[in-house]
């Protein structure tokens, strides 16, 4: 039965609508589910964000991102802000509260969306669209780190919808939504924000003036002119407090700078990150609609943003999995508003059930490396739910609630923590000696054990201090002068298909596992 045809009448007590509520309460509740874990897997330069908003809040710092005692302009601050107003009700940073940030950022542009394309006309339900949008791995992924790829991705999306809703209503309300988002976008990574919104919005004039015969030239304009405005504001300010230091290090070292690196790097990464992030709603791709679709002015407009806020990140010679992040959002919409999302053609089934399965064998791979009844039990829930939902013709909630069940409830379990035992943090927690990370960050080994860790720098060291360093790292170190005490382990940053295959002939998890090491300093 197709789930937009469901009968409204009562199931096992429930009417159709109490369903929903149902589904929507127990997604919120597993979504934001131990979000605060510092063992937790994260994205590698989460600590680095997550230290500047705690060193801009403790020190005041509201206009300059501070890291270690220093200015740090590595990104504007729309992403240390969003988190302060949680520190100061709460009474100070916490890791849960500044990853809350970006739930509740996810959660709030999601029924933001819901309301603007409820404007255009399109019909929705909203707990369906917020189960699919907040379930897809790439928002799940980055709604539950303090990562910038929300804010990035969604903002501008809002600020797109909205200034096409002012374009068919002439709303000043919408118009100011749209100034508001997409300047605020130019505050999460920079003037690369901006370029992406502002070539969309003068493509799709071209598009309408070429093909549509409507010239819409000085409404994008006044909304460029303006965003910029709303967006310059922290710009002008840092400049007039710091001068050309700022400028030097925002613009020309970590903007521009960024273009000229290189990097082995393959573009094929960012289409797999689309394809990895739309997971596990790749069957609402309908391939065959879009042609069919090219009439209608507003798909036209969300294609042209998809396509420019995605392959812009072909250009910088550094590419990762998460630059498909910024065109996400666009993708997940146009997905959603196809005639033809929830009914399912030939191709559309097959992914289905390549998803229902990869969920189901991602299920049984925890029960194969489970040691418990507990957690042989566990693993079992998202299966049940799966078949559940499937056999009740509402899997769409399930698909989502399993998904996430599967990321925040199970995967936990296999954490592997920062410090091994009692002893070692005894060790480590002695004021009167240094500890040193032998790595690029040490905010969570100090959220650990409550104190100031420096990061390692040989000629610094002294009798009786502690290094903490990870194997790889641990080569480079002048080991005569130190003593092993001791080692643990912890998930390998990088790990390939073959480490992978030999864990699961073995049944043993070493395969994808490495170590840190403690040495005293004699």
């Amino acid at each position: 039965m197709n789930e937009n045809v469901r009968n409204k009448g009562h199931f096992l007590g429930l009417t159709s609508f109490q369903w929903s509520l149902l589904a929507g309460l127990l997604f919120i509740f597993v979504f934001v589910w131990d979000i605060g874990n510092i063992l937790a897997p994260r994205q590698g330069t989460e600590s680095l964000y997550v230290q500047i908003s705690k060193e801009m809040y403790e020190l005041g710092s509201y206009l300059t991102p501070m890291y270690r005692g220093e200015a740090h302009w590595s990104k504007p601050p729309l992403q240390f802000w969003l988190p302060m107003p949680l520190y100061a009700l709460f009474g100070g940073f916490s890791l849960t509260l500044a990853r809350l940030s970006m739930a509740f950022t996810s959660i709030a542009s999601v029924g933001l969306i819901f309301w603007l394309l409820k404007r255009q006309k399109i019909s929705l339900s909203l707990v369906k669209v917020g189960i699919i949008f907040l379930s897809s791995f790439g928002i799940l992924k980055f709604s539950r780190i303090f990562m910038m790829e929300v804010p990035l991705s969604l903002l501008p999306l809002l600020g797109a919808l909205a200034f096409y809703d002012y374009l068919q209503t002439r709303s000043r309300f919408m118009w100011g939504l749209s100034i508001l988002f997409i300047g605020l976008g130019g505050l999460v990574k920079g003037p690369v924000s901006l370029a992406m919104g502002y070539t969309s919005l003068a493509s799709f004039w071209f598009y309408q003036f070429k093909w549509q015969r409507k010239n819409i030239f000085n409404d994008v304009m006044l909304t460029i002119v303006c965003s910029l405005g709303v967006c310059s504001i922290w710009y002008l300010l840092c400049f007039q407090k710091h001068g050309m230091e700022f400028i030097n290090y925002f613009f020309l070292r970590e903007n521009l700078g960024k273009f000229g690196q290189s990097s082995s790097m393959s573009p094929l990464k960012i289409i797999q990150g689309l394809i990895i992030y739309t997971f596990p709603w790749l069957h609402l791709i309908r391939l065959k609609q879009i042609k069919q679709q090219l009439t209608n002015p507003f798909f036209v407009y969300l294609v042209i943003h998809f396509l420019i806020f995605f392959l812009i990140w072909f250009i910088p010679s550094q590419k990762s999995h998460h630059y498909a992040m910024p065109g996400f959002a666009f993708w997940l919409v146009i997905l959603l508003i196809s005639p033809r999302s929830f009914s399912r053609d030939h191709l559309s089934r097959m992914l289905f059930w390549l998803q229902v399965v990869i969920l189901i064998l991602l299920s049984f791979i925890f029960l194969y490396f489970s040691n418990s009844v507990v957690e042989l039990a566990i693993a079992l829930i998202p299966v049940m739910l799966l078949l559940f939902s499937i056999h009740h013709h509402v899997s769409s909630y399930g698909i989502g609630i399993s998904f996430v069940i599967l990321f925040t409830m199970i995967a936990s379990r296999f954490y592997l923590p920062l410090i091994p035992n009692a002893g070692v943090e005894a060790l480590l927690t002695q004021k009167h000696v240094s500890v040193f990370f032998n790595d690029r960050r040490p905010f969570f080994l100090e959220e650990r054990l409550g104190r100031k860790v420096k990061l390692f720098v040989k000629d610094a060291i002294a009798s009786g201090d502690y290094i903490v360093t990870p194997e790889n790292r641990a080569k480079r170190l002048e080991t005569s002068r130190l003593e092993s005490l001791f080692s643990w382990e912890k998930w390998k940053r990088k790990i390939v298909l073959q480490d992978v295959a030999n864990a699961l002939k073995q049944r043993d998890l070493k395969y994808l596992k490495s170590s840190y090491i403690l040495y005293k300093v004699k």
